[in-house]
């Protein structure tokens, strides 16, 4: 399919490189929740694309590394994000990037590994009880992010990549599927 046919089939594609605020998840969220009006008959899968698209989003703008200036690196910026979403005939597509520390990323591969180590059903039980705990970090969020986002969309996909002594890139990427006709 060419460029210009796929673009007006029936699809979304967006993608963002650069500095994250909640003004540009608003304006990014209003574009999307449009297009996916004029695209998505199906309810369900429309407030999933929509849940998991802002939580990520949301998770970019929180858990972006602040760096200060003398850890700056010509070669990559540290407070840059990437944000991509697409669609296809398969389903809808988000592929989120961003630098962690180091020190973050053995606890962050953890929670990752343990909430796609359960069931569809241990999924569900995990949630209810982070929403009855009510413990948040001190950036305001609780933690459950991640475990929304393996309740809509599945198994949490991830790569991390080494940048330097420092830092690494986190990528992570969700489907969700269009339901068979």
């Amino acid at each position: 399919m060419d460029i210009h046919k796929k673009m007006q089939h029936n699809s979304i594609s967006l993608t963002f490189k650069g500095t994250l605020t909640f003004e540009l998840i608003d304006s990014i969220v209003a574009i999307i929740s449009n297009r996916l009006d004029q695209i998505e008959s199906n309810l369900v899968i429309k407030k999933k694309v929509y849940g998991v698209m802002l939580e990520c989003l949301q998770n970019l703008c929180f858990h972006v590394e602040k760096i200060n200036e003398e850890d700056y690196s010509p070669h990559f910026d540290q407070q840059s994000t990437l944000f991509n979403i697409d669609s296809d005939e398969k389903g809808y597509h988000i592929t989120t990037g961003n630098f962690v520390a180091k020190e973050k990323m053995e606890n962050l591969k953890n929670w990752l590994d343990e909430i796609n180590s359960l069931s569809e059903q241990e999924i569900k039980e995990l949630y209810n009880k982070i929403l009855r705990n009510k413990n948040y970090s001190e950036k305001g969020t609780g933690g459950l992010g991640f475990v929304d986002m393996a309740k809509k969309a599945g198994k949490l996909k991830y790569k991390i990549d080494a940048i330097d002594d420092k830092y690494e890139f986190f990528a992570f990427n969700l489907n969700i599927p269009k339901p068979i006709a």
